[in-house]
């Protein structure tokens, strides 16, 4: 004789729900462990599907629709199975150590990069000054040979030059060439270009036929 033939109709699906609960915590819950526990919470007339059994710190049973997480996963997992919250952040792990820094590159070249050019013309010649980035100062006189002549080492030359201007009076004979350095310091010089420097006694060659450079700097 069967336990369902001998209890009333309700009271045996009472046993059988609740036979069939502890069976199934039988199988995920250790042995010994919570059964008692469902069991009598079943007996009393709560629902199976709200009983949750709880190993350490992790439910057994799912947070929606009864589901149990583990069997639901084992099994395919069903859209609707174990939708629990996230667990708290862990806290941040240590900083961790500087890079070794990289030596640090030659400073880059101002030739080219600081080149300056002028021009200007007297009858029908044109004189051209530039500083082409190394810290002289050239100037192309058309009717020399050589063409182009150094003016560093005219006195007052201020020396690291990187910027020049050309000017020439138009009823004088002398062409003016103003610089300036790196440094912000400005100075002029004045070069007597008639009659043709070096070929007649009354004018010497390029860059004796230049004055000394007075300075024009600016107070601060």
């Amino acid at each position: 004789m069967t336990t369902e033939t001998t209890l009333s109709r309700h009271g045996g699906r009472v046993r059988i729900l609740a036979f069939a609960t502890l069976f199934t915590s039988a199988l995920l819950v250790p042995a010994g462990q919570a059964v008692s526990e469902v069991g009598s919470q079943a007996m009393a007339g709560q629902p199976a599907a709200a009983v949750a059994v709880t190993v350490g710190e992790k439910s057994l049973l799912s947070c929606r629709h009864g589901r149990n997480c583990r069997h639901a996963r084992h099994h395919g997992g069903h859209k609707r199975s174990c939708n629990c919250p996230a667990g708290p952040r862990g806290p941040q792990g240590p900083r961790g150590e500087k890079g070794e820094k990289g030596d640090r590159g030659p400073a880059g070249s101002s030739s080219g990069s600081a080149a300056s050019i002028d021009s200007a013309f007297h009858k029908n010649y044109k004189y051209v000054v530039t500083a082409p980035g190394d810290g002289s100062t050239l100037v192309r006189d058309p009717r020399t040979t050589p063409r182009w002549h150094d003016l560093s080492d005219v006195a007052g030359y201020p020396g690291d030059v990187v910027a020049v201007s050309a000017a020439v009076m138009s009823m004088g004979g002398d062409l003016h060439v103003t610089v300036r350095n790196q440094t912000g310091e400005i100075a002029q010089t004045s070069c007597k270009i008639n009659p043709v420097p070096g070929q007649y006694a009354a004018n010497p060659a390029w860059p004796d036929n230049c004055a000394p450079f007075e300075s024009l700097t600016p107070p601060k």
